[in-house]
């Protein structure tokens, strides 16, 4: 585009020239006229050379003049095209969509010698595992707009199994005849595609920022560290894992943080559908929470927090029946409870010494008559109940090098369930090789009351390889 509009210069100004010479050449013959062939007296020419030559002089002047219009509207006119230019360059630049993300993979074992324990896991023999492969699609379009997608792709559901209930446990199966491969006839086995996040978001300054969409429970410390390249331990906490606190919602949530000297405060605030059966949530009775921080940054650098949920949740049987006045849709409940959920979290860093700990309280409250049915044992329901949990990590790196420790403690008073309440050891480490690499190696052990006895031990070895791009 800059290149037409200096060409169309160019030609302009060529214009010019042309016309200028033209105009020389129309007058330069009556000034070259010697006697012989002049048809007036050489007495009569004098004046009439003169005039023509001022004449001529005020022509070049105007040409010069109408030339130097034309350049400066050129130049304004160039300068305005590649400034739009450069704007559209830039605006394109920003609505780019970058991609990042982190890859992991394993070797890991598990070990139990309760025969019911060893049944639930997927095997105690040592397997190499496919983990995580996240990618990020990050889309800012303006300043302030973002939409951002986070998902992973997964082998899953491929050789999963449910056991719940008396009777055999089916293994899932995603193979299938790929017809359109070059060879006709060729397996291959389905994966799966985890939306971890997706979310629309639009940020006023540090102060306020308002996401929509799927996203991140903004919870302690754990989960919204979330990313393996990010996490210190490998376990993930039992709260999480028994989904005391949801790791994803979907609503509208607004956060930000304000500085003051060394102090930093932040908040999140949300309402959202809360813990849904699907999709859609069957009630008005929205979900609300948050959470306030505050951190001081300096030789020791501390960041206090406290988090807050409360919803409810529901389900629905749908049933098609046959009555005297036709077809019918008998919608009748199937479970509904309220909860509400509190923690306090404290992190710890001075020097190579990083300190995690985190405490959550959960209070369930069934509606009479819809009781939950347990998971794992769908002929029990769950109770009123409230749940505690607690973990606490200490690792100290030096350099590539990170040891750490472990403990967590859980009682969920659900002796109906796969964890009625337990406990935790574990040690580890960590080996940075360079920024985007690492070497990650953990073995904890669990002893748990359950509906499958008491102080039973589950061991697991878990290491992963994780990669950052």
């Amino acid at each position: 585009m800059v290149g037409e509009l200096i060409a169309a210069a160019k030609f302009r100004a060529a214009l010019c020239v042309f016309a200028s010479v033209g105009a020389l050449a129309y007058v330069r013959p009556a000034l070259a006229q010697d006697g012989s062939g002049a048809t007036a007296a050489p007495t009569a020419t004098a004046p009439a050379d003169t005039d023509l030559r001022a004449e001529v002089q005020q022509l070049k002047q105007k040409l010069e003049e109408q030339s130097a219009l034309i350049d400066a509207q050129m130049s304004s006119q160039i300068d305005s095209e590649v400034g739009d230019l450069n704007k559209g360059e830039t605006e394109q630049r920003q609505s780019a969509v970058n991609v990042y993300g982190f890859m992991d993979m394993g070797l890991q074992r598990y070990d139990t010698d309760n025969r019911l324990v060893k049944g639930l896991v997927a095997s105690t023999q040592s397997t190499f595992v496919s983990g995580n492969t996240n990618l990020y699609f990050d889309a800012r379009p303006r300043p302030g707009w973002r939409a951002l997608l986070e998902s992973r792709l997964s082998l899953h559901p491929h050789g999963n199994t449910i056991v719940g209930g008396l009777g055999p446990a089916p293994r899932t199966d995603t193979s299938i005849i790929d017809y359109t491969s070059a060879s006709g006839r060729n397996i291959i086995r389905l994966g799966s595609v985890i939306i971890e996040r997706a979310v629309l978001e639009w940020q006023m300054d540090t102060r306020l920022t308002i996401q929509a969409g799927y996203f991140l429970t903004p919870w302690g410390i754990w989960n919204i560290d979330h990313g393996a390249p990010t996490l210190i331990s490998l376990l993930m906490p039992s709260f999480l894992l028994n989904e005391a606190v949801l790791r994803q919602q979907t609503g509208v949530n607004a956060f930000g943080r304000f500085t003051e000297g060394h102090w930093t405060f932040g908040y999140f605030a949300y309402i959202s559908n809360g813990r849904t059966a699907g999709q859609t949530d069957f009630d008005d009775d929205k979900a609300v929470g948050g959470r306030l921080t505050v951190s001081r940054f300096g030789t020791v650098t501390t960041t206090l927090g406290t988090s807050f949920f409360h919803g409810s949740s529901e389900d629905e049987l749908r049933t098609l029946r046959l009555t005297p006045q036709g077809l019918d849709i008998e919608i009748t409940p199937k479970y509904a409870f309220s909860e509400t959920t509190v923690g306090g979290d404290l992190s710890l860093d001075w020097r190579g010494l990083r300190l995690r700990t985190e405490v959550v309280a959960r209070r369930v409250e069934q509606k009479p008559g819809l009781y939950r049915p347990v998971f794992i044992n769908p002929a029990a329901t769950d109770p009123n109940r409230t749940e505690l949990y607690f973990y606490g990590l200490a690792p100290y790196r030096w350099d590539w090098f990170e040891p750490l420790v472990y403990g967590e403690y859980i009682n969920s008073h659900k002796r109906t369930d796969l964890i009625d309440k337990g406990y935790g050891l574990s040690a580890g480490v960590n080996l940075y090789l360079s920024q985007v690499s690492q070497i990650r190696l953990q073995y904890v052990r669990s002893t748990l009351d359950s509906v499958y006895g008491k102080n039973v031990s589950l061991d697991l070895y878990t290491s992963r390889y994780v990669v950052s791009f």
